[in-house]
C-alpha cells in the first residue's frame, strides 16, 4: 500500500489544509457578520483606524512600493 498522497486529488482538485482553511473562513465570515450587525460601531472604529494609519504610517505607504519597483525594474 502506498501512503504517498501527492497523486491523489483533494476536494474539487484543490489541496486544502483544513486548519488553515476553516480558521480563515471562520474569521472572514465572523468579521463580515460583525460588520453587518454592528454597522455604526464598526464604522466609527474603521474611521478611527483609517485616520490613525493615514497620519501615523502614511510614509510607509509612500516608501514601501519603491523597493518593489526597483526590483521589478532590474528584472
Amino acid at each position: 500500500m502506498n501512503d504517498d498522497r501527492e497523486g491523489q486529488e483533494g476536494w474539487f482538485a484543490f489541496d486544502i489544509h483544513p486548519w488553515v482553511f476553516f480558521t480563515s473562513a471562520l474569521l472572514i465570515i465572523g468579521s463580515v457578520a460583525l460588520a453587518i450587525l454592528f454597522q455604526a460601531r464598526i464604522g466609527d472604529l474603521f474611521a478611527g483606524l483609517q485616520t490613525g494609519i493615514a497620519t501615523g504610517a502614511g510614509c510607509c505607504f509612500t516608501v514601501s512600493p519603491n523597493p518593489c519597483f526597483i526590483f521589478s525594474a532590474t528584472l
